[in-house]
């Protein structure tokens, strides 16, 4: 048996990385992405490329890198380097978003949870998130 923890590799793999690739991890697992597979079919890029970015083989464009900030809900200051903090930036614009927060903001907080686990569901009915979380 490995005495090693899992995380500890994930995170020596993590730090080896590039710092650009490194951010884009980063940002993809914070926004909830678990695999590179579905923040490719997020993004409508291939999972190959997602890959070349995240091991630093090569650097997403100007345009890939508005769509992950956006996906991701970050600046693109933060990907390219430019400021140490992963602040939230999100710009709404389609009409059932912003009725969606709007009825997110209008909700007792007692019911909050609840919605976010309906949601989950909603987003990965398989609960694959979930029990990766678990086994953590």
């Amino acid at each position: 048996m490995n005495s090693v923890p899992e995380d500890i590799d994930f995170l020596a793999r993590i730090l080896a990385m590039p710092e650009m690739s490194r951010r884009l991890a980063a940002a993809r697992m914070h926004a909830g992405y678990r695999s590179q597979r579905a923040f490719a079919d997020a993004l409508g890029v291939s999972h190959g490329l997602v890959g070349q970015w995240e091991s630093g083989h090569k650097e997403p464009g100007r345009h890939n890198l508005a769509n992950i900030a956006k996906l991701c809900g970050i600046s693109m200051d933060y990907l390219q380097g430019g400021t140490a903090e992963m602040s939230h930036i999100l710009t709404v614009s389609d009409r059932q978003e912003i009725d969606l927060l709007l009825l997110f903001r209008r909700m007792p907080p007692e019911a909050i949870e609840g919605f976010l686990y309906i949601a989950s569901v909603i987003v990965d009915p398989h609960g694959v998130t979930r029990k990766k979380r678990e086994k953590v």
